[in-house]
């Protein structure tokens, strides 16, 4: 049993695994309204959305995605029209709402509520209905039990340990996990954590 790393520019790059290489142990924000500019303008073959972070500050012209996100997204279509999808750690909609506009059903877990509102309120801005789209909070009860899995490694390894502890009842036998991260963000120790879990990571 392996985990393939692909290497990409600026990422760590995805690790793709199943289910059965898991050794598993068992202030409300307020911003501006700003006008949306090409900088908010994230386009896929999946879905062309227009994203911004939250809280919303005027004048906000840093991306609400990185490349992280796109390889994910590329990935996850290489691999068919796979549904349900959980999706970890998205921090902004980038992997929830382009899949969820393509018609996929999509479970979002993270711990930010900061995340969960960026999500909503994109959501909103693209006239998108995600009414179907499931929010997990860490410590909640697994839902519906998904046939892929797209993570975005967190900066707390705590979190991440936890979350890869409870894949195992969260996903489908043999359902493929691909994990991404960028090089800036990768927490110390992420390799040997993935090798606590995974039988081979190349």
């Amino acid at each position: 049993m392996q985990a393939f790393v692909l290497q990409a520019r600026a990422e760590r790059g995805i690790a793709c695994v199943r289910r059965g290489d898991y050794r598993a142990r068992q202030t409300r924000h307020h911003g501006y309204a700003a006008a949306m500019t090409s900088e908010h303008l994230f386009q896929h073959s999946l879905a062309t959305l227009r994203l911004r972070r939250w809280p919303r500050r005027r004048n906000d012209r840093l991306r609400a995605w990185d490349s992280a996100d796109v390889l994910l997204l590329d990935a996850c279509q290489a691999l068919g029209d796979v549904s349900p999808v959980l999706v970890a750690n998205d921090t902004c909609g980038a992997l929830a709402l382009p899949l969820s506009a393509a018609g996929r059903q999509v479970i979002s877990s993270g711990d930010s509520w900061i995340a969960w509102r960026a999500m909503t309120k994109n959501a909103e801005d693209n006239d998108l209905d995600i009414t179907a789209l499931e929010w997990q909070w860490p410590a909640g009860q697994p839902g519906t039990i998904a046939a892929l899995a797209l993570l975005r490694v967190p900066k707390s390894l705590a979190l991440f340990e936890y979350q890869l502890a409870r894949l195992a009842g969260q996903l489908e036998a043999g359902a493929p996990v691909l994990m991404a991260t960028m090089d800036k963000h990768a927490p110390p120790g992420l390799m040997s954590l993935l090798a606590e879990y995974l039988d081979e990571v190349s």
